[in-house]
């Protein structure tokens, strides 16, 4: 008989089960290891892995887990775009990560640490779900627009100044943000 391999559902403290389950509603493609989710998308794979953290303190401060969210090129991409200029400017464009060279291998990766003391799930869930499903788009997207493979979106956001605001005056409540009316 085989056994279906069970899993910690929150390896050190991070809530994979409750990421895993969110993230099983949306159209992308959920696997699960002991301490990682893997997302397929369309065109891409990004992975989120919990792993401890290098060192158990910062100042006086216990860490509790390190979440590393990385999503690799689905290809190779032109020598041009392997130099540090045009990687400086492509994460000019960066939201919720940047575009990292490391050992040949290009991918776009962000970290998050978990402090023992300030354990804001509410707060890391959204942004660790939204850089799952959709935090490499910018830099895909300008990666595509840079090499001529894809036109930019033209047209008017579907945000509205009071969607702004009402962001920002969430925001406000947990962290430092800054919002202006043009």
């Amino acid at each position: 008989m085989f056994f279906k391999n069970k899993f910690h559902p929150r390896p050190l403290g991070v809530p994979l089960d409750e990421l895993e389950r969110v993230l099983s509603t949306t159209t992308l493609k959920i696997s699960r290891d002991a301490d990682s989710l893997t997302a397929k998308h369309e065109t891409a794979v990004t992975k989120l892995k919990v792993i401890p953290p290098a060192r158990g303190v910062v100042g006086e401060v216990a860490l509790q887990a390190v979440v590393q969210i990385t999503t690799d090129f689905s290809g190779d991409l032109p020598k041009s775009l392997l130099t540090p200029e045009a990687l400086i400017l492509l994460n000019r464009v960066a939201v919720l990560g940047a575009i990292i060279l490391e050992n040949g291998r290009c991918f776009i990766g962000s970290r998050l640490t978990v402090f023992e003391q300030y354990p804001a799930w509410n707060l890391y869930i959204p942004f660790l779900l939204f850089t799952v499903i959709s935090g490499s788009e910018s830099q895909l997207g300008a990666i595509h627009r840079a090499l001529g493979n894809r036109e930019g979106e033209l047209g008017e956001s579907a945000w509205t100044a009071d969607d702004f605001g009402d962001i920002h005056s969430r925001l406000s409540e947990s962290c430092a943000c800054m919002y202006s009316q043009r």
